[in-house]
């Protein structure tokens, strides 16, 4: 966001000078002025302001109120405008309560010279024996006031007895502007929020705006009365303030005397920065404009007046549909002559402002005097496509288009050109004649053109086109159209179901340490285009845990909006023994599929489960291998211990000054040896004030966290405990460089939580990967917490430099469920360190090899009836050996017998590969059931290791399914149809048999494999 707002500063024709935000404030209490600050002096250059709406309901009352003020200002009583309540709240201390009453005696005094009717003055103390409290002000607020400035101490609302409820008071459109000079007012869910909030779209009540302070502090009455008596003073004595403009003088008389920022940037604009203040009661103006203009004029003069006196100074701005053409303001004689460049000939809107005037809209006309070629229409035809209203890969498509000429004369010789420059888009067609175009009159051509999208255009891939008019002897008409969208086809994986029976495992439903399962996986069809011949390819994960054995699927058709499930296509896996904590596995499946007019490819990308989460497990892996231990973690072999290192004095660490001071603040330093993360080295890492650390540099000083992994900014982060602090208010930043033990630590003293009040510290400290190895060569990171309580809007966890891969130990009061809750004493390790588990051996097939040459035709192929050599090579993929390594072959689906079952491998090393040295032998079915072969491998060892492994093995067919036809009879047998085909949810099959008698129906899938019997009976 601040990237986009500092380009439109420094780039647009226009640079912008309000940014307003519309939403509440995400959870912490701060300021909008980091994103109104381009440059480096930390003040605003665009000035901000927040309309803080939690939901759409909150944001119609709020832009009505905007409304009302600025275009429907409420005159039938106008000594409203000039009324105003200036509160006192005293707190019995004499210096802080001289302030209060000076201030506002000061703005009355600006007031009465103004011409203002009626100010009340409402006071009150700490021990309620003034004569006002909250009931006053609401009455006023009813009665209507057109400024409310509140001086006392209050946080959250305004201290007793002035704690107001805004929806109290029957204002309607008497809105007020709020300045509320005391401490933390207009943070979230303050009463300044409420303020804004009240009432309803039939019913206004409460404030159209209010000033106030997010911070909190002591002794600066007389620091905030500078802001006020700024503020009002750019009310009263600059004609053309706006809110945002009042706002940023006080904020400026602030900074200009003491320059600190943090007083500077506790002040809050809630509502629109660019409202126009009244200071008087609006008077209507008369508005001369001619009855219509010409798109060829170059300028157009409009007079304003006001009871037959010329007005100066009114500002006359003009707009066509939404953009802005120009403004000018009124001289001496009630004139502007505005300059005119008109490019189409949609109608003027006329706006006329000005210091206390009402304002004045109306639309003028504007005509062409000669043609004037306009595009009105464009259409997508995909009929020479896949006819699925959508563009899709590999398609031809129809562009058609509405033409128009809106000018006073005849357009002669009209021609319709498109262009693009996509690569992925080929135009067949390019050109269309459109003759003679008569003034006010359209014409149409749905197939004008023809184009062809390749069929490697990625799914999302936006084509922009350009599209001309001509005309004889006239002006050429480009129109950049709006983008249109490729949609590819997009699988999902809904669900993993995990198949743990026996032999293998337990039937729990869960994949633990040890166990041989199935998976069964559905996959949802999100887009429009169908897909066919759908297969998924089971991509090695983390094998150092799980290992696939069967990797192949047939899901076959999967229709838009489908689901499907790889059903009797058994993906098998089997995890590591002896695993004594949980994990998060990652997995990618591939998948492919027939599309049409294109062939579908993805990769989705899922998490396997191998035991059950619980807080004495590391967090993670996540896709790079990173994991997050705590101290709890004492199964994994790798848990932290709490060992503070103290480098604040007395210790030998270096303050870092740049953000030491400062809030919201970030800065970079330079390790003295190259820190790997997420396989990038760098020694480059910021360090910001809100306890985040970026690797690679810093530039994300603002205190709003996001939750781990987000593809927007800030991206490759370290979150020790991301949230807002304030080491200005409380606390200080320190690094050093352990030489001895090869690392670099940074600590955050005793600074300030802003969303407790409390003070935490905690260490990082960056270990030299030279030093301290891991299996990828990342460097390890430790944080430490010495001192922290409740961490009610923290974020901690890492983050890759494409924001796509993470661990999110914690966000904004959720913990993962493998992590432990921050406390004091606390410590993590992160590191791509696999938990060191039970040392074990594990043996697992990763090749197969089969003949049929001694007992079958000898064509390589699996066929029913055969004696097949099976030949197995197993690995052991722990860490420890396993003697005396045999292996047993079983059928589990009774399709083939075994004859020689059992193999001996002898020992097996860690890592050592191995194949039988004599096959094991069985014997396929002559009519087996379908077209795969189940098995389950049970391998054996010494010391009672055992451990089970299923195993398919293809047969082969050159026709799955073939038809008798006898001779002798008139009706042969026959599949006569299929209707409809392909089939998404139901079809009739009809089929031919030579005589009455028995009939079976069988479905199988293209492979083979037979799904289902659909018939079986008398015909």
């Amino acid at each position: 966001m601040k990237d986009f707002l500092r380009n439109a500063y420094y780039n647009w024709e226009i640079p912008p000078e309000y940014v307003l935000f519309v939403s509440d404030t995400l959870g912490w209490t701060g300021t909008e002025n980091y994103y109104g600050t381009m440059d480096d002096d930390s003040l605003n250059d665009i000035i901000p302001g927040r309309l803080p709406a939690s939901d759409t309901f909150e944001l119609k009352i709020m832009v009505r109120k905007i409304i009302a003020y600025e275009k429907e200002p409420y005159i039938d009583d106008p000594s409203w405008f000039k009324k105003a309540t200036l509160i006192v709240r005293e707190d019995n201390q004499q210096f802080s309560d001289s302030v209060y009453w000076a201030d506002v005696e000061y703005v009355a005094d600006l007031m009465a010279d103004f011409g203002y009717v009626h100010i009340d003055t409402f006071w009150n103390d700490n021990s309620g024996s003034g004569p006002n409290n909250a009931d006053d002000v609401i009455a006023a607020v009813t009665e209507g006031r057109a400024y409310v400035l509140f001086r006392g101490q209050g946080v959250n609302n305004w201290w007793p007895p002035f704690s107001v409820h805004p929806q109290a008071t029957e204002n309607d459109r008497k809105l007020p502007i709020i300045l509320s000079g005391t401490c933390s007012t207009a943070g979230q869910e303050q009463i300044g929020f409420t303020w804004l909030r009240a009432g309803s779209n039939s019913s206004l009540k409460g404030a159209v705006g209010f000033f106030g302070t997010t911070g909190v502090g002591s002794g600066i009455s007389n620091k905030r009365s500078l802001c006020v008596r700024g503020f009002f003073d750019a009310v009263f004595a600059d004609s053309s303030a706006t809110f945002g403009l009042a706002s940023e003088a006080g904020r400026l008389a602030i900074y200009e005397v003491f320059e600190e920022l943090d007083l500077y940037n506790e002040w809050r604009t809630l509502g629109d920065p660019s409202l126009k203040l009244w200071t008087s009661t609006p008077e209507s103006v008369e508005v001369a404009v001619p009855d219509s203009i010409a798109r060829e004029a170059n300028s157009i003069t409009i007079s304003v007046s006001m009871a037959g006196a010329p007005v100066s100074g009114a500002c006359v701005a003009l707009l066509q549909d939404t953009v802005f053409i120009a403004r000018g303001f009124t001289d001496a004689s009630g004139n502007a002559v505005v300059p005119l460049n008109l490019v189409t000939i949609d109608s003027l809107m006329v706006t006329v402002t000005g210091n206390n005037i009402k304002p004045y809209q109306t639309i003028l006309p504007v005509y062409s005097e000669g043609p004037f070629l306009s595009l009105e229409d464009i259409d997508i035809d995909d009929t020479p496509g896949n006819n699925n209203g959508e563009l899709n890969p590999g398609e031809q498509v129809y562009f058609g288009f509405t033409a128009a000429n809106w000018g006073r004369t005849t357009a002669s010789e009209v021609e319709a050109f498109i262009s693009t420059t996509d690569p992925y888009v080929t135009i067949l067609d390019s050109a269309e004649a459109l003759g003679d175009l008569l003034p006010d009159s359209t014409v149409s051509r749905n197939h004008a053109f023809l184009f062809e999208i390749d069929n490697s255009c990625p799914s999302g891939h936006v084509i922009y086109f350009t599209l001309t008019l001509t005309y004889d002897g006239g002006d050429t008409s480009r129109f950049d159209l709006q983008g249109l969208e490729v949609r590819g086809a997009l699988m999902s994986l809904e669900s993993i179901t995990i198949q743990d029976g026996p032999p293998g495992g337990n039937s729990n439903g869960l994949l633990e340490p040890g166990e041989a399962a199935y998976l069964e996986l559905e996959f949802h069809n999100e887009s429009n285009v169908d897909l066919s011949d759908v297969e998924i390819l089971f991509l090695t994960g983390d094998t150092g845990f799980v290992y696939p054995v069967e990797k192949r699927a047939y899901l076959g058709y999967l229709p838009a909006g489908g689901s499907g499930s790889t059903g009797e296509f058994k993906l098998s896996v089997v995890s590591r023994p002896g695993v004594p904590v949980s994990l998060n596995i990652p997995w990618a499946f591939y998948v492919e599929g027939n599309a049409g007019t294109f062939t579908y490819r993805d990769t989705i990308r899922a998490y396997i489960k191998l035991g059950t989460p619980d807080s004495t497990s590391p967090t993670g892996p996540d896709p790079a291998g990173y994991f997050i231990y705590d101290d709890n973690d004492q199964s994994s072999g790798l848990a932290p211990s709490f060992d503070w290192y103290e480098i604040a004095p007395p210790g030998p660490g270096e303050l870092l000054s740049a953000i030491s001071d400062e809030d919201d603040d970030t800065t970079a330093v330079t390790l003295l040896f190259g820190f790997k993360f997420y396989g990038n080295s760098t020694n480059s890492i910021g360090i910001s004030t809100n306890g985040l650390l970026e690797i690679g540099g810093a530039s994300y000083p603002d205190p709003e966290n996001f939750p781990i992994p987000d593809p927007g900014e800030p991206n490759s982060l370290i979150a020790a405990l991301w949230e807002d602090l304030d080491p200005h208010a409380s606390g200080d930043i320190y690094q050093y460089l352990d030489f001895p033990n090869h690392r670099w630590i940074i600590e955050f003293k005793d600074v300030r939580q802003k969303s407790t009040g409390a003070v935490v510290t905690f260490q990082v400290m960056l270990l030299d990967p030279a030093y301290h190895e891991t299996p990828t060569g990342d460097g390890e990171i430790i944080i430490q917490y010495a001192s922290i309580n409740s961490v009610p809007s923290s974020c901690v966890g890492l983050e890759g430099p494409e924001g796509e891969r993470g661990l999110q130990y914690l966000y904004r009061g959720t913990y993962d469920l493998t992590a432990s809750a921050l406390d004091s004493g606390r410590g993590l390790l992160v590191s791509t360190r696999r938990p060191l588990g039970d040392s074990t051996a594990w043996i697992a097939p990763v090749r197969r090899s089969f003949s049929d040459e001694s007992g079958g035709n000898g064509n390589g192929y699996l066929e029913p009836g055969e004696t097949i050599e099976l030949y197995l090579t197993l690995a052991n993929l722990g860490d420890q050996p396993l003697e005396g390594t045999s292996l047993l072959l079983s059928s589990l689906d009774g399709d083939a017998a075994p004859i020689d079952s059992l193999a001996d491998y002898g020992d097996m090393a860690p890592g050592q590969h191995k194949a039988n040295e004599n096959p094991l032998t069985f014997q396929v079915a002559d009519s087996p059931a379908d077209s795969l072969l189940e098995f389950d491998i049970t391998i054996t060892g010494e010391n009672g290791y055992i451990a089970h492994v299923y195993v398919e093995l293809p047969l082969y067919s050159e026709v799955s399914v073939s038809e008798s036809r006898p001779s002798a009879s008139r009706f042969p047998l026959r599949l006569n149809s299929v209707i409809p085909n392909p089939v998404r949810s139901r079809s009739t099959i009809t089929f031919t048999i030579p005589a009455k008698g028995h009939a079976s129906l069988d479905l199988f899938d293209v492979s083979g494999r037979k799904v289902d019997n659909l018939f079986d009976g008398q015909v």
